[in-house]
This record gives C-alpha cells, sequence and structure tokens, in this order.
C-alpha cells in the first residue's frame, strides 16, 4: 500500500507507523528464538576464512543511510594490516556487531559520532563501538546485559528496547570464545569491547 502514490499524507503517516512497528516486532520474536535457540541446544561455529578490514569496512556500510539520515557520523578505524585474514563465525560476529552499532545510533544525538575500531593483541582481536551519545548510567550498568533488563531511571531512553539484543550477543561472544563488556567514561559516551580469540588463516601456498 505504501507504494502507491495516491495516499494522502496521514494515511501514509500512518502506514509507515504500522510498517515500523510491524518490524519492530519481527526483531523481537526473531530475537527470542535466536536466544532460546542457543540456550537450548547451544551453537557450533561454522568458521570462514575472512579478511577482517573488508568485513567490518561492508558492516559499517550497511549502517550508513541510518548515520546519515540521523545526522550522525559513522566510521571505521581500519587496522593497520589490510590483508589480515582470520577463522571467523561471520554470522555470529553480524549479529554481534549490528546490534552494537545499532545501540550506538539509536543513542547518539544528532551532530555525534560512531566509531568502529580493531586492533590486534597478540593472539587476540579486540574490537570496539564507541558512540558520543549520554552514556550509561552507573546503576544499570552492572545490568545491562541481562536479559529482559530495563533502566528503572525515567531519564533513559530505552526507544523500543527489548533487553534482548545485548544478552543474545553476550551468548554469541561467549559461544566464540570470547567476552563482550561495556564501559562508560564520564561525559564521552559509551564504548563496547567485544574480544575474541585470532585465528589466522595460514598463508596461500605459493
Amino acid at each position: 500500500v505504501l507504494k502507491k502514490n495516491d495516499l494522502d499524507e496521514r494515511t501514509q503517516r500512518l502506514l509507515q507507523t504500522a510498517q515500523r512497528n510491524a518490524r519492530q516486532l519481527l526483531t523481537f520474536v526473531n530475537e527470542i528464538l535466536d536466544l532460546s535457540r542457543l540456550q537450548n541446544n547451544g551453537a557450533e561455529l561454522r568458521v570462514q576464512a575472512t579478511r577482517l578490514n573488508d568485513f567490518l569496512e561492508t558492516t559499517l556500510q550497511n549502517f550508513q543511510p541510518s548515520a546519515e539520515s540521523r545526522q550522525i557520523q559513522i566510521q571505521f578505524d581500519h587496522l593497520a594490516e589490510p590483508a589480515w585474514t582470520l577463522e571467523l563465525d561471520r554470522d555470529k560476529l553480524l549479529k554481534i556487531l549490528n546490534n552494537l552499532l545499532g545501540n550506538a545510533l539509536k543513542f547518539t544525538p544528532a551532530g555525534g559520532e560512531v566509531v568502529l575500531s580493531a586492533e590486534k593483541q597478540d593472539s587476540r582481536l579486540l574490537l570496539s563501538v564507541r558512540d558520543t551519545g549520554p552514556g550509561i548510567h552507573p546503576d544499570d550498568l552492572p545490568h545491562i546485559f541481562d536479559l529482559y533488563y530495563q533502566s528503572k531511571h525515567p531519564d533513559t531512553n530505552t526507544e523500543g528496547g527489548t533487553g534482548i539484543g545485548l544478552a543474545f550477543a553476550r551468548e554469541l561472544a561467549q559461544v566464540m570464545g570470547g567476552r563482550l563488556w561495556a564501559e562508560c567514561p564520564p561525559n564521552q559516551g559509551s564504548i563496547f569491547y567485544l574480544d575474541l580469540p585470532a585465528r589466522e588463516c595460514p598463508p596461500a601456498s605459493a
């Protein structure tokens, strides 16, 4: 119906609201199903050789239109080794990053910034997503990865949050042999860190 050109403004606005709500509900249901499967059956790693810089660049590009519409600058701090290739479960890593980047954009005001960074630390990979939003209330910080947790502070913007996304992301990080945590420096927004094993692919034969 939204593809029709003869809709009046009020009808179009109502349909767009219904579409947004339906998509939020679909996301909510899928998160519950995914988390339930993960908790009940565990999950196998399905790794693929992944050139990390390319993967992260592509992931970030998917958020570019949303960032532009919100007048937020979004950028990627590239690794010093552009050809660094790891054995990664792309699907699980993508779900984690989509959650972190989506949250960062949600809570960052117009004119702010979201930065995705990657560092090589010995045999580990450290990814981070930093934003310039209002940060996380100190009372909430220890609980943000708890399933269904919602902030009890009236000045905290939950914007349709379900309390599932971060719990699911943490479970996925653990399945990948890593850990996920957050820090909130005073007046500097929020930073989410994802630490993973860096299983390097053997160099290709000559």
